[in-house]
C-alpha cells in the first residue's frame, strides 16, 4: 500500500491532478504509520537511556474508568453536531438586497 500510493500520488502529480494526488498522499502518512506501529509492537515509546524505562501497550493502557469519559464525550459531540446543523439551516440561505 505505501509504495503503491507513493508512485500513484507521484503519477497524478506528474499530470497535474491534484485532487487525485491527495487520496494516494493520505494513504502513503496513513501506511507508514502502521507500518512504524508494527515495526515498535509492543513498545510504543522506546528509551534511549535504558529499555527498562521504555513504554509499552501494557503499561500505557488508559484506565478503565475512561470509558465513561468516552461515552459522554460521543454524547456530547452529537448534541454539538446537531446544534451546529440547526444553526446552519435555520440562518442558511442568501439573503436579498430589501432585508439587509
Amino acid at each position: 500500500m505505501v509504495f503503491g500510493s507513493l508512485v500513484t500520488m507521484f503519477w497524478a502529480l506528474s499530470k497535474a491532478k491534484e485532487k487525485i494526488a491527495f487520496v494516494p498522499s493520505c494513504l502513503y502518512i496513513c501506511g507508514m504509520l502502521v507500518v512504524a506501529a508494527f515495526a515498535l509492537y509492543p513498545v510504543v515509546l522506546p528509551s534511549s537511556v535504558d529499555p527498562a524505562y521504555s513504554l509499552s501497550i501494557y503499561n500505557t493502557a488508559a484506565a478503565p474508568g475512561l470509558t465513561v469519559a468516552m461515552r459522554w464525550w460521543l454524547v456530547g459531540t452529537i448534541l454539538a453536531l446537531g446544534c451546529f446543523v440547526f444553526i446552519y439551516r435555520l440562518f442558511g440561505g442568501k439573503i436579498r438586497e430589501s432585508e439587509a
